[in-house]
């Protein structure tokens, strides 16, 4: 939701099912609350020809000359601006700007040259990602999008092993970029931290959200004054399950009747129950704190069948969305997510009992 309340939702678009496959980042956008949506079109592919990853050939995971644009984080500015930060191949990240919410945007720079950074900090890492979903942007201006950084060199997956969670931020509105300091190492304690979400809590301090590999199922917090700098280590919300996948945290506006601090969470909450397994990705749920993060007193189901990624946005009226993945379809032999979705509520749905749908808003 940017600052003139256009509302932007992106994806990729991916040929295959590899992370490497061919894909290219898509967007629509709202100009009336969600309720009609232009076309799907492209943003952000860079001209070919572009230098190969040579990790793209060493994994065979896909051909040498498809291009993977991926991993979009978009951060509204209060000064009406929207900026982007995106990743090309897993070796390269991009910054572009737009200032006519998301209709044209400028011609992507380069950034890796800051990200490089992190190599000095005794991580050669050979591949990286953004958070998902959105970035942040602090009450004092500050920019900030969390990374993931690989070095590779575990054989299982995809080259996404092992990672470490940093985070790249701005102070001149995304003129010039700088790296912070390590969020969250690799280590038996706390196995490959990778994709992150962020939220600034309500004494200005940053908690970033993480997700990890570690056997225990419990998304990881670490907590930052500034959000760049000297991060607590990080521990496990033992209210929060963690199945391995993206997550969403935002912070929702005061009421003027109360001076609760709501933090609002969203991944899907696959733990077992009643001795069954659930799929590792499915019942997609919210999670309520009134307390800066640290309790969650209020829960409701937002999709109870598969489900994955998901992004939260929130209005100046306080209105809720979530874009989020649900469903399976078969293509042939393969799997495929059956729908992108948006989903609208507020804090009285939120808060009442049961688990009445929110509304759905219209969607192809």
């Amino acid at each position: 939701m940017t600052s003139k309340g256009t509302l932007l939702a992106y994806c990729e678009a991916r040929r295959g099912d590899s992370d490497w496959t061919d894909e290219r980042l898509v967007m629509r956008r709202s100009t009336d609350a969600g309720n009609t949506w232009s076309e799907q079109r492209e943003v952000f592919t860079l001209p070919e020809p572009q230098p190969l990853n040579s990790l793209r050939v060493e994994l065979r995971q896909a051909q040498t000359n498809d291009r993977t644009h991926h991993n979009l984080v978009l951060i509204p500015d209060r000064n009406g601006a929207v900026h982007a930060v995106f990743c090309v191949d897993y070796w390269r990240s991009f910054y572009s700007r737009s200032d006519d919410d998301g209709v044209t945007w400028s011609k992507p720079r380069e950034i890796n040259d800051v990200i490089a950074g992190y190599r000095a900090k005794d991580w050669n890492w050979r591949v990286v990602g953004n958070g998902c979903g959105h970035g942040l942007q602090l009450d004092n201006g500050r920019l900030l999008v969390p990374l993931w950084l690989s070095t590779a060199t575990q054989p299982r997956g995809n080259g996404h092993r092992p990672s470490q969670v940093g985070v790249v931020f701005s102070d001149d509105h995304g003129a010039t970029w700088k790296i912070g300091d390590w969020v969250a190492k690799h280590s038996p304690e706390l196995l490959t931290p990778n994709e992150t979400c962020a939220v600034q809590l309500s004494d200005g301090s940053v908690m970033f959200n993480i997700r990890h590999e570690t056997t225990n199922r419990l998304r990881a917090v670490s907590v930052s004054r500034d959000g760049a700098t000297s991060w607590s280590k990080p521990v496990f919300d033992e209210a929060l399950f963690e199945p391995v996948c993206e997550a969403s945290i935002i912070r929702l506006p005061k009421k003027s009747t109360d001076d609760r601090k709501r933090i609002l969470f969203c991944n899907p909450d696959s733990k077992p129950i009643e001795g069954k397994e659930r799929p590792r990705r499915s019942n997609l749920t919210l999670k309520l704190s009134y307390d800066d993060a640290k309790t969650w007193p209020v829960q409701k189901v937002l999709e109870a069948d598969l489900a994955a990624y998901s992004d939260l946005a929130v209005a100046s009226d306080g209105t809720i969305y979530c874009l989020f993945e649900r469903g399976i379809v078969k293509v042939g032999t393969r799997s495929r997510t059956a729908a992108i979705t948006v989903a609208k509520f507020d804090l009285n749905w939120l808060e009442g009992a049961g688990n009445t749908a929110a509304r759905e808003l219209p969607k192809r």
